[in-house]
């Protein structure tokens, strides 16, 4: 599975995912494209999952019938401690995340 990790995510955390192949927004010159622009040129270079910690992507893009999905950490704040805190369950989610869906992944110590 194609991995880009959006710029709030540490890029760091790539390393949590050998299975996959992963890039960073940064990597690619997009950390300054808006949400939008950013699935466009995602999928347009064959990206499966875009992981990233803006919550707000939800309200404001609709993926249904895109080739991405979306996946959304949830914590209280984006230290990659913390997310590193969550790869079982992100790495379950990967099993099971379809293009056009967005699903969040909650912190253990946050309510759903």
């Amino acid at each position: 599975m194609k991995l880009l990790l959006d710029h709030n995510v540490d890029r760091r955390l790539r390393r949590d995912f050998p299975d996959h192949s992963v890039s960073t927004t940064y990597e690619n010159g997009w950390s300054d494209a808006r949400n939008g622009e950013l699935l466009r040129m995602a999928e347009s270079n064959d990206f499966d999952v875009l992981l990233t910690a803006d919550a707000n992507i939800k309200d404001q893009q609709n993926i249904s019938g895109r080739s991405i999905a979306v996946l959304i950490f949830r914590a209280f704040n984006n230290r990659l401690v913390t997310h590193r805190e969550m790869i079982g369950q992100v790495a379950e989610t990967l099993t099971r995340i379809q293009p056009g869906q967005i699903v969040e992944v909650f912190h253990p110590e946050m309510k759903s």
